[in-house]
C-alpha cells in the first residue's frame, strides 16, 4: 500500500510539473510574440527620435560636466557624438543609458573606477554595453556593409579615437563630430568597426525552441 501511494504521489507530481511547465512555456511564447511585433518598430522609432535631434547649432563640447543621476544630461545646446545616442534612446523609449552603463560596469567590472558623470558618454563604454547586453537591447553587430535605418554605427578614427552615430535613413546618419548634431550621408565605411542592428529574429528563434519543448510535453 505504501509503495502504491508513493508511486501515485510521484505520478501526480510529474503530471503537475508537466502542467506547470506547459503553462510557463505558453506564457513565454506569448511574451516573445509580443516582443517580435514590438521590435519591428524599434528601427523606425530610434531613427525618428534621432532625426528630431538635428541641430547644427549644438556646440561640440567634450567638457566634463557634473550630472544629476539618473537621467542626467549636459545642456541641450552642447554635447558630443555619444550625447546624440543617449538623447535618442531616451526620446525613443525612455531608456536611461547613464544608469544602464553605470549598472552594467558595476556588475561586469567591479574593480573599475566608475564615474556616473562621464562613463556613458564614452564610445568604448557604449560599445561594451551593446556587445554584452544583446538580450536587453536586441542589438547585434551585423558585420555587413548595409547601413539601414535605425542602425548604430561606430567608427575607429585612429589614434584611439572612436566615434558613434545613428542611421536616420538607409546610408544616412546623424552624429556630432565637430559641427553640431547634423544629418549627412554615410561615410568612412572603411573605418566602421560596429554596425549594430535590431534583431527581432532572436525572439522568433527562442519561440521556436519553446514550441518544440511543448510538443515534447505532449501539447
Amino acid at each position: 500500500m505504501r509503495k502504491f501511494i508513493f508511486f501515485l504521489s510521484l505520478a501526480l507530481s510529474v503530471s503537475l510539473f508537466a502542467q506547470d511547465k506547459r503553462e510557463f512555456l505558453l506564457d513565454l511564447i506569448g511574451v516573445r510574440e509580443k516582443s517580435i511585433e514590438a521590435f519591428k518598430l524599434y528601427p523606425q522609432q530610434l531613427a525618428d527620435a534621432a532625426r528630431s535631434l538635428e541641430d547644427p547649432n549644438v556646440i561640440y563640447d567634450p567638457s566634463y560636466v557634473k550630472l544629476t543621476y539618473p537621467n542626467g544630461d549636459v545642456p541641450s545646446d552642447r554635447g558630443v557624438c555619444t550625447d546624440v545616442v543617449i538623447r535618442a534612446f531616451r526620446k525613443a523609449w525612455g531608456w536611461d543609458l547613464q544608469k544602464n552603463i553605470y549598472e552594467f560596469q558595476k556588475e561586469q567590472f567591479p574593480d573599475r573606477k566608475l564615474d556616473r558623470n562621464i562613463d556613458h558618454r564614452r564610445v568604448r563604454n557604449l560599445m561594451e554595453f551593446f556587445d554584452t547586453y544583446f538580450d536587453m537591447t536586441q542589438l547585434y553587430n551585423t558585420h555587413e556593409n548595409e547601413y539601414r535605418k535605425g542602425n548604430i554605427i561606430i567608427w575607429d578614427l585612429g589614434g584611439g579615437q572612436l566615434h558613434i552615430g545613428i542611421c536616420v535613413a538607409n546610408d544616412t546618419i546623424i552624429h556630432n563630430i565637430c559641427c553640431g548634431q547634423v544629418i549627412e550621408p554615410m561615410y568612412m565605411q572603411d573605418r566602421v568597426i560596429r554596425n549594430y542592428t535590431f534583431e527581432p529574429d532572436f525572439h522568433r528563434s527562442v519561440m521556436i525552441r519553446y514550441k518544440r519543448e511543448l510538443e515534447e510535453l505532449g501539447q
